[in-house]
């Protein structure tokens, strides 16, 4: 009775580790994703909100948190997205260890049962985004508080990443920190009637530009994105410089992709990762416990086709094409390639283990109740049942930030002191018209730097 309890136990145990939150539903993020394309930001907030607990739970609070702080931030409520991004930044600074790689390390623990504490680039993007809604705050020192969040950050992963992984750095995170640097540098050279060159804050401009030239310089060999303008604006008297963020395209996304692998193979990748630790493996082969295959589940990229990929801002007086300044798409497509030895060999060990345990389980039951007369039954559903479930909830960790952009692009205007219509025309890759923004009085203050933002996935 004992061995029969200890394996209810197990099995129970067994089902409970299988049915962890893996994140929202592919049907959610397309909800999220579609809500956010038709320009409904608010809609999108309240519903990722109502998803808070079914679809997201605790152990994706930071997803849930970035989600929500991007819809809210392309809606314009830039309060209550710094709200949101700032629980998010909170949680992911409680997660982070010394070595972002050390993930690589866990094999026989379901990734999704483990707090999703974001990719890198999520956090680079999120001080981003965090800087972004101080200025349209206006409050521009909390906003150099953010840009300087992001040197600090930058330079804490770089110190912890792997040299075999690509992102190790962030151009456009430096780009923006240049920005608000210089614009910074402005607002003090005005009320100290000097020039901006002469103020501390132009230094750290600089020095993120001149990251930033380098980061790209990476960029163009790992994703193709070459080197925008990057130059500290000059003002003259009655001059002002607009500055216009485009977040363009749907959200790149993760899926789950179940694949199959030979017992034998499934074997070999369990003892190379070493994932043996407690002698599973070792039992199941001297018991004579073999299969035909394992199912095992892997991240696959995915990126919905769009057709706006250029953009030409116009104002009265000029225009400008934007430059494409970061390929999020492109970032995280990357990642997963890089990943994929690593993430494959857990997931081959991680199926595997639970298959013999189901396997286990069936042989403890044969002979437990080898002398009654359901015994046979008994071991067999035993068997049957937990191979199944193993294999039918075996989930691969597709979690990913669903309401970021495919590609973020900038363009920058010097322009005389004035109010502005901003119109910024959504182009196809050869240059036909997709669609249309307006950007209304936008105000260009004299030997000042105006931030202005929009969305689009056409």
């Amino acid at each position: 009775m004992n061995t029969v309890k200890h394996i209810s136990a197990i099995i129970l145990g067994f089902c409970v580790f299988l049915t962890a939150c893996g994140g929202p539903s592919a049907e959610v993020r397309a909800d999220i994703a579609r809500m956010i394309a038709a320009g409904q930001h608010r809609e999108a907030a309240e519903y990722i909100e109502s998803k808070k607990s079914s679809a997201y739970g605790k152990s994706n609070a930071v997803l849930f948190h970035l989600d929500k702080g991007a819809a809210l931030h392309y809606g314009g409520r830039y309060r209550q997205s710094d709200q949101e991004l700032d629980l998010a930044e909170t949680r992911m600074e409680e997660l982070y260890t010394t070595s972002v790689t050390k993930a690589a390390g866990r094999f026989l623990v379901n990734d999704t049962t483990e707090d999703y504490r974001g990719r890198p680039q999520d956090h680079a993007i999120l001080n981003v985004m965090r800087s972004l809604n101080y200025i349209f705050l206006g409050k521009p020192a909390e906003s150099a508080v953010e840009a300087r969040k992001i040197a600090e950050f930058l330079a804490r992963f770089a110190a912890a990443a792997e040299a075999k992984f690509s992102y190790q750095d962030d151009a456009f995170a430096h780009y923006l920190s240049g920005l608000v640097f210089a614009a910074s540098a402005y607002r003090d050279a005005a009320k100290a009637r000097a020039e901006p060159d002469a103020m501390p804050v132009w230094q750290d401009a600089r020095v993120s530009f001149a990251r930033a030239r380098e980061t790209y310089g990476h960029y163009t060999g790992a994703y193709g994105v070459p080197t925008p303008t990057i130059d500290l604006p000059k003002l003259t008297a009655g001059q002002g410089e607009l500055v216009v963020i485009h977040y363009n395209g749907p959200p790149p996304r993760l899926v789950s992709r179940a694949t199959q692998i030979e017992w034998n193979n499934a074997m070999v990748a369990v003892r190379e990762t070493g994932s043996d630790t407690d002698g599973t493996v070792d039992r199941a082969v001297a018991a004579g416990l073999s299969g035909n295959a394992i199912t095992f589940a892997l991240p696959a990229f995915e990126q919905s086709p769009f057709r706006a990929t250029r953009s030409v801002v116009r104002v009265a007086g000029g225009e400008a094409e934007t430059e494409l300044v970061e390929d999020v798409s492109a970032i995280l497509a990357k990642q997963i390639e890089e990943e994929a030895n690593t993430t494959r060999a857990r997931a081959i060990a991680r199926a595997t283990i639970k298959y013999l345990v189901a396997k286990l389980a069936e042989e403890a039951t044969r002979q437990a109740l080898k002398n009654t007369q359901y015994g046979g039954v008994a071991s067999l559903f035993v068997g049957i049942g937990g191979r199944a479930l193993a294999s039918a909830t075996e989930q691969a960790d597709a979690r990913s930030w669903a309401s970021l952009p495919a590609q973020i692009r900038v363009a920058r205007l010097r322009l005389p002191a004035g109010k502005y219509d901003v119109t910024v025309d959504l182009l196809s890759q050869e240059g036909a018209p997709i669609g249309r923004r307006v950007i209304r009085n936008a105000t260009i203050g004299d030997r000042r730097m105006t931030f202005c933002s929009l969305h689009s996935a056409l």
